[in-house]
């Protein structure tokens, strides 16, 4: 190949090459429209949140659960009591469908300086149709739930996480054992809570009882 012939395709080349970069320099980016505005979802706690339609427009439906509020021996919305010798929180499971289980779980904190124990076979609970019945907790099988209940020792500082359940409302069917649904949110229920804690001017231990009040509201 002569040299005349080798410039000729060296310039078709660098036109080309300059041509395609004035393409790609010319490109820019799609311009940003200022007025748009992205905001979060809104999150709905504690509620139940369902999607419906009205006409052809699509709404979200937030209904609020289910809440456990202590009534006695002080109003707690959040269901907390504490004195000198312990702090005690209280729930109330739901099911899937917001409905309140016959079941009361807590979790109790010993704030004394010694050891304090759960009296189980002391405690009561008074539904709201104002039946009185035991109380089984979970460490119990539920074909045990009429047995006598060893105490359950909490040290100081120490805490027990439980579920109590009233005995009443632990049935059988062909299926197996279950728990009711929709007894305590039919009104106020009672907790008798029964603990066994030293006492400084007695040589036995005493047993102290709480009465706790609830409503679900």
């Amino acid at each position: 190949m002569n040299t005349t012939s080798s410039l000729w395709i060296l310039g078709i080349v660098l036109g080309a090459a300059v041509i395609a970069w004035g393409v790609v320099g010319t490109q820019t980016a799609a311009p940003i429209d200022e007025t748009t505005v992205v905001t979060e979802p809104e999150v709905v706690d504690e509620a139940d949140v369902s999607v419906g339609t009205v006409g052809d427009q699509c709404i979200v439906i937030a209904t609020p659960l289910k809440h456990l509020e202590l009534l006695d021996p002080i109003y707690s919305e959040k269901a907390v009591f504490v004195d000198d010798q312990i702090m005690i929180a209280f729930h109330v499971p739901l099911t899937e469908e917001g409905v309140a289980k016959s079941e009361l779980a807590f979790q109790l904190e010993n704030r004394s300086h010694d050891v304090i124990a759960v009296v189980w076979d002391r405690c009561s609970i008074q539904l709201p149709g104002a039946d009185t019945v035991n109380v089984m907790h979970e460490e119990m099988a539920y074909d045990e739930r009429m047995a006598p209940t060893p105490l359950t020792s909490v040290a100081p500082g120490g805490f027990l996480l439980d579920t109590v359940v009233p005995v009443s409302e632990v049935c059988y069917s062909d299926e197996g054992w279950y728990v009711t649904n929709d007894i305590l949110d039919n009104g106020p229920f009672l907790f008798v809570l029964a603990v066994e804690v030293e006492d400084p001017c007695c040589p036995e231990r005493q047993i102290e009882y709480y009465t706790f009040r609830f409503v679900i509201r």
